[in-house]
């Protein structure tokens, strides 16, 4: 039933959103669709999240400034799990489940993915607005360009107030607040916040992954050509035309995947 549910996605597009059922990939219109944001319901089992929440009774959490740059540091009002703390087994659960989705590998195509962070937010805690760093390491992880990031909510909606993944994309202020074990992918380049906690507690994982392909003009062009393959090949076998789709697609691919 989990992995039926996690087949299910959503994009955001400005003020509304559309719901595309994925039985073939769908196909993607315009360039504005592919920039929004990528919501992923149910990307954790409730077996995963019952196990993330065991795991994180038992952490020891710190003051999350100590993991922001200088700039973020100033806006940051949060708490993590201490960075000296061996968490394997929670980031391992996260980074299995965004590995295993189809709609990660077919629209995010992650070359790395860091370990994440766990964060909590009490009442008055917030993150202002700021712009993720460009590189990004952690623990024994080498550097990696951070070209999308990754929220996952562990808080049920309604065990607290506030608390809204707040992003600025051409000009508008959109709020994200998704149910528990839900995801939502967005690229880097946008600046955002987490608005206030007014009661409750928000707990969330952060991570940011960098894709095979740059370029989010060429992971667009690589996604439209696949979901057309596939929806011509759905019920019968390739003819010509859909297999001079997939050389298309795989000399493209050869072209500008950076491995």
């Amino acid at each position: 039933m989990a992995k039926q549910a996690a087949q299910k996605v959503e994009l955001f597009v400005s003020s509304t959103h559309c719901t595309r059922p994925r039985q073939t990939i769908p196909l993607i219109t315009t360039m504005q669709d592919f920039q929004t944001f990528l919501r992923i319901p149910a990307l954790l089992s409730s077996e995963q999240l019952s196990q993330i929440d065991q795991m994180l009774g038992m952490a020891h959490f710190v003051d999350g400034a100590v993991t922001a740059t200088a700039a973020a540091r100033r806006v940051k009002q949060n708490l993590q799990i201490d960075p000296n703390q061996n968490a394997d087994l929670l980031e391992n659960v996260v980074i299995e489940a965004l590995h295993n989705h189809s709609q990660v590998r077919d629209m995010v195509m992650p070359r790395y993915i860091l370990p994440p962070l766990f964060s909590k937010y009490e009442s008055s805690m917030t993150y202002g607005y700021h712009v993720d760093n460009p590189l990004m390491s952690k623990k024994n992880h080498p550097p990696i360009r951070t070209d999308l990031a990754c929220t996952v909510f562990l808080s049920a909606k309604a065990d607290y107030k506030g608390g809204e993944l707040e992003i600025i994309s051409e000009g508008k202020k959109q709020q994200i607040k998704l149910d528990r074990g839900d995801a939502v992918i967005y690229p880097t380049q946008f600046v955002h916040q987490v608005t206030p906690v007014t009661s409750g507690t928000r707990m969330a994982a952060i991570t940011w992954m960098q894709s095979m392909v740059r370029s989010i003009e060429q992971r667009e062009i690589l996604y439209q050509l696949k979901a057309l393959y596939e929806q011509m090949t759905t019920d019968k076998e390739a003819n010509q035309e859909a297999l001079l789709i997939l050389q298309t697609y795989s000399n493209l691919m050869k072209m500008w995947a950076e491995l």
